[in-house]
């Protein structure tokens, strides 16, 4: 596991997980996370310790979170990857998308092959560019897609035609898209409704939407979860409201006056002369980078991004929290450049560039299931 402590819930949620599966992990990477003073972080570490303790106490063998001096933990994990190689045991990491990249990235640097390992990917779109990175080094990338770390949507396909596709779990929940279009975006997108159909869910979700949307389809793989009768299959999904790096969410309403206004009152120019895009680098890795349109002239990089850091750490403790994680890992940068336009020709203050084509058989199947939901 390669994961945060509290108040990061993905590594307790997915330790609890696997030790319900009978599946305990021997070793917990904690990545380091940012606090408010000396308290925090002392409070956060005795309640994720006393969360496993209670879990330990009940059986489990979950381990102790590690920590690691900063930037030393990617090498850590991978000699620790190539220790149990060396001892012909399989390893399967879980962690969040870019950290897979950064994993394999460091893997290649140190001239270790990562052949037969697994990574269980989460928090964020698994795009085409993470996959080949990680495929170089020889191992292979499993997506999954949850609904705010507890609403467990679908896992990876065994045998995939798409990059990100996964086996809706139909026995635990009812996901179809709206038969209304969404035009956020500049183009017309369907966004998932959700609702939970098992009594073990933390909450009851009917027909919710969460900001994200995808392709469906129904087709025979072969895999053990179609042979358990998992058959409606989701690929290439995307949000169409919020920026996703890091395994982390920000929902982006409240940037647009930002963007549009205080951005051009700041530092000169106007309304569609600065774009906030979510995109990936040539590394794989996502970035949130900030576009100013040439026609601007010169402006202080530095101030841009510290007002962009601030505006974005407003507004709640976990906005601050995703901030500076985002900070640490380098995740913002400023470029400059004309803005992109939408495919309606619009410069929208936000611009997803993960955003693809998708062929006439995507177009295909999710029609069918327009049809369906519209019945």
């Amino acid at each position: 596991m390669y994961e945060a402590i509290l108040p990061a819930a993905a590594g307790v949620n997915n330790l609890l997980i696997y030790a319900k599966m009978g599946v305990p992990a021997e070793r917990w990477f904690a990545r380091r996370i940012p606090t408010v003073g000396k308290l925090e972080p002392v409070y956060h570490s005795l309640v994720t310790r006393a969360v496993l303790r209670a879990a330990n106490r009940c059986g489990s063998q979950l381990p102790e979170p590690r920590f690691f001096v900063e930037g030393d933990e990617i090498e850590r994990i991978v000699r620790w990857i190539a220790e149990n190689q060396r001892r012909k045991r399989t390893c399967c990491v879980t962690t969040a998308a870019s950290n897979a990249v950064r994993v394999a990235h460091a893997a290649s640097r140190l001239g270790i092959s990562l052949d037969g390992v697994k990574f269980i990917v989460t928090g964020e779109p698994f795009t085409e560019a993470k996959r080949e990175v990680i495929a170089r080094t020889g191992a292979v990338a499993i997506p999954r897609y949850a609904y705010g770390g507890s609403i467990n949507i679908g896992y990876g396909c065994a045998n995939p035609l798409y990059t990100d596709e996964l086996h809706v779990n139909q026995h635990l929940l009812a996901l179809l898209p709206a038969p209304y279009s969404h035009e956020a975006c500049g183009e017309a997108v369907h966004p998932f409704l959700c609702t939970t159909l098992h009594p073990s869910f933390p909450r009851l979700l009917v027909n919710v939407e969460s900001g994200d949307y995808g392709f469906f389809t129904a087709r025979d793989c072969g895999c053990s979860l179609e042979k358990a009768g998992l058959s409606l299959h989701l690929y290439r999904v995307r949000s169409y409201e919020k920026l996703t790096s890091e395994g982390m969410n920000y929902f982006y309403g409240d940037l647009f006056e930002f963007v549009e206004k205080n951005l051009p009152a700041e530092f000169g120019g106007q309304p569609g002369d600065y774009q906030i895009a979510e995109e990936e680098d040539d590394n794989g890795q996502t970035r949130i980078t900030l576009i100013v349109h040439p026609s601007v002239g010169p402006i202080d990089e530095r101030r841009a991004l510290d007002c962009v850091r601030t505006v974005f750490a407003k507004g709640s403790r976990t906005n601050l929290f995703m901030t500076r994680v985002w900070e640490d890992a380098g995740s913002f940068r400023v470029r400059r450049e004309p803005p992109r336009a939408s495919p309606r020709g619009k410069i929208l203050p936000l611009h997803l560039a993960r955003r693809q084509a998708f062929g006439a058989h995507g177009d295909a199947s999710q029609q069918l299931f327009l049809r369906g939901a519209r019945r």
